[in-house]
């Protein structure tokens, strides 16, 4: 059978089974006299088969070497320990020992039963010792615990989320160099503070940051783009301040950041509202074109001032980068206001003419005299400077026709004198000729000054034609 399968008993289960001591069970075993198995945990099994041979065939006697137990004579039960195996060849008596060697053996064992017992209570005493260094040592060591535990437990109360595991380790690392279970607190939250000072800066710098923007130009707050460039002007403001720096110390650079903003974004509508240059401020007469050119000079213009100069001087800036703009549309608009003076100026010639009773031909010569006078004028000239070179042209010409008109009258009137109408009845008014006379000298007037060279019998003929038409009409009149 396999021995790993069989039942094994131990010697005070044996014992009990063969109604016998267990010092009995070990000392046959001992011995060689029974089947038994020493194992590694020092005790002695027996096998159940060989239980039931001693059951059945009995127990050997006990050897004349068997050790007995103190205060036992006659093999009483002992508690079940473990025994050294010895050796059967030197264990084995040939014959009965003395009484004396059985003293001496007696006498021996003894002494060793007391040295094993010594060694016990040794045994048992450095055990109990190193139990109460083990347990002393986990009392140190929980101790320690929780002074460690207690230490992360502060960083973690004190501590953002973000900043704990790495204050945490760094105290791991002060806590591992310096004694344990020392008085070290005020360290720790030296290392907290250092960790939680640039958050806390960084905190402060968004709180001055945010404060100041609240003062921001609306214009900078509406525009979304305008608004994150603002933020992080004064976020890097307030950023290179030293690290000593306090929160009033912040919340001054933020503002004079904002400030600062502020005033660019004056500077910058400022260019915008003064480039916007319309018709209105060049005057008539501009173009589109010289309306974008003046834009684009001011514009420039503009730009290179520094921020924060005066209104003044920025609309002296514009006025002097545009003058060139405009120097040239006044310069046209004189010009364009010159010839329409002129253009009057002749226009009125005829006017001043028609008294003067010049022909057409007298008229055309002398608006053509009063343009050429008119021009050669210096475009400086004045409306008084322009009316006297006028006056100066004019005179001689309507004097001339003046004469002449005065000429051609006397000749109409010579002409017209010896007018004839026949009277067909006595019932004519004789004051006919007259009326026709007065009705047909403007027309013939009007003829003699067109054509001064009107021959005698021509001139009859139409004074004759003109005389037929009044009289058919003075005579429906009547």
């Amino acid at each position: 059978m396999d021995a790993d399968k069989e039942i094994w008993y131990r010697t005070g289960t044996a014992a009990r089974q063969l109604a016998t001591s267990p010092h009995k069970i070990r000392e046959l075993a001992k011995a060689g006299l029974i089947e038994s198995q020493m194992r590694r945990n020092g005790y002695i099994y027996i096998p159940a088969r060989e239980l039931e041979r001693l059951a059945s065939e009995g127990l050997p006697p006990m050897p004349a070497n068997a050790d007995l137990p103190e205060g036992t004579e006659d093999g009483s039960e002992q508690p079940d320990a473990p025994t050294r195996p010895r050796s059967r060849a030197t264990q084995e008596l040939y014959a009965e020992p003395s009484r004396q060697l059985v003293k001496k053996n007696e006498a021996v064992i003894g002494a060793r039963l007391s040295v094993e017992q010594k060694r016990y209570k040794q045994e048992e005493r450095d055990l109990d010792e190193a139990a109460a260094q083990r347990r002393a040592q986990a009392r140190q060591a929980q101790m320690q615990q929780r002074w460690r535990d207690e230490l992360i437990e502060r960083v973690m109360l004190k501590v953002p989320p973000e900043l704990f595991a790495a204050t945490s380790d760094s105290v791991r690392e002060f806590l591992d160099r310096v004694p344990p279970c020392s008085n070290v607190t005020a360290k720790v939250d030296e290392i907290i503070e250092t960790a939680r000072r640039p958050v806390e800066r960084r905190r402060s710098q968004d709180r001055a940051a945010e404060q100041a923007l609240g003062r921001l130009d609306p214009s900078v707050r509406e525009n979304a783009l305008r608004k994150m460039e603002a933020r992080s002007a004064v976020e890097n403001a307030v950023a290179h301040l030293p690290d000593h720096s306090g929160y009033p110390e912040m919340c001054a650079v933020a503002e004079a950041a904002v400030v600062q903003i502020n005033a660019a974004v004056s500077h910058r509508n400022k260019i915008q509202s003064e480039s916007a240059i319309g018709l209105f401020d060049l005057g008539w007469g501009a173009t589109s074109a010289e309306v974008e050119e003046a834009q684009a000079l001011a514009r420039a213009a503009l730009q290179a001032l520094a921020v924060g100069v005066p209104n003044r001087q920025f609309r002296k800036v514009r006025d002097d980068a545009i003058a060139p703009v405009v120097e040239r549309i006044n310069r046209r608009r004189g010009e364009a206001s010159r010839r329409s003076a002129i253009d009057q100026a002749v226009s009125n010639v005829s006017v001043r003419m028609i008294f003067s009773g010049g022909t057409s031909e007298v008229v055309a010569d002398a608006k053509a005299k009063v343009r050429a006078a008119l021009e050669r004028l210096p475009a400086s000239a004045s409306a008084y400077e322009m009316s006297k070179a006028e006056d100066a042209v004019l005179e001689p010409i309507t004097a001339a026709a003046r004469r002449a008109r005065e000429v051609l009258s006397a000749q109409v009137d010579k002409r017209l004198g010896v007018l004839q109408i026949s009277f067909s009845s006595s019932m004519d008014r004789w004051n006919l000729r007259d009326q026709v006379t007065k009705r047909i000298r403007p027309a013939i007037f009007k003829e003699l000054s067109e054509d001064p060279a009107m021959s005698d019998r021509k001139l009859e003929r139409r004074i004759d034609q003109l005389v037929d038409e009044c009289y058919e009409d003075f005579l429906t009149d009547e």
